[in-house]
């Protein structure tokens, strides 16, 4: 995700740089690749007030890359992806047997022996709360990071941060904040071009754009506005929009 968002960025900068003659500075990172293909379902819960349901965990091919449940009831996900960073959990979690094993010293190993030893990180992470266990992995500097449902990111500083997202109108008439395209030009995020349109609000624009005629237009629009309160209707009813 961050090597597509950064190469789209990387293009747009050449084309500006042809048109204008002016390099710009390119940033795109991590959080914000990830937050962007999230956007829709942080939309679905303001527009429907139903939070998404968490996917499944996947099969990692890192031994510890995990998701684990705090003893005050819930959860974030810890990564151990390299041999350094193993003896750096081990340490600061008072695994010193798990460190010690001669079977556990490499990821390779530690992954063919994930059974041995899962249990006991999970009993571990039960008895410690989240924010025991984020301030450990932030002090030694351990992937980590508390599991938020999409709708719980409306409160996050790191969203809430200037120039992170930008405030549309929903078709419900909620006004609400969705993500920007996660890359920066010149230490600036890009803002809203314009506001989601209502209904038919571009069609005879585009129909120009697209080389209609006003006549044309007129002869249109009794099957464009019987379209248009089409889709509305469906809209209404909670079914899909005409294309």
């Amino acid at each position: 995700m961050g090597g597509l968002f950064g190469v789209i960025a990387i293009q747009a900068a050449l084309w500006e740089r042809q048109r204008t003659g002016k390099g710009t500075f390119v940033r795109s990172g991590l959080f914000e690749n990830n937050l962007f293909p999230v956007a829709q379902h942080m939309v679905q819960y303001r527009q429907t007030g139903v939070p998404a349901v968490p996917m499944p965990e996947r099969v990692s091919a890192w031994a510890v890359y995990d998701v684990f449940e705090t003893a005050d009831g819930k959860q974030i996900f810890v990564g151990v992806v390299s041999d350094k960073q193993w003896i750096q959990f081990c340490n600061v979690f008072g695994l010193d047997d798990l460190l010690q094993d001669e079977e556990l010293q490499t990821n390779v190993q530690r992954v063919a022996r994930r059974n041995t030893f899962m249990p006991r990180l999970r009993e571990m992470f039960a008895g410690q709360d989240l924010s025991q266990v984020t301030t450990i992995c932030e002090r030694v500097g351990l992937p980590f990071a508390p599991i938020l449902r999409p709708d719980q990111l409306f409160d996050d500083p790191h969203v809430n941060h200037n120039g992170a997202t930008v405030e549309v109108t929903l078709s419900n008439g909620v006004r609400t904040q969705v993500p920007t395209l996660p890359f920066e030009y010149g230490g600036t995020r890009l803002g809203l071009y314009r506001d989601l349109p209502q209904i038919g609000e571009h069609n005879d624009a585009i129909a120009r754009e697209l080389g209609y005629s006003d006549e044309a237009l007129e002869r249109l629009r009794p099957s464009l506005g019987s379209a248009a309160t089409a889709e509305k209707r469906m809209s209404d009813e909670g079914g899909d929009g005409l294309l």
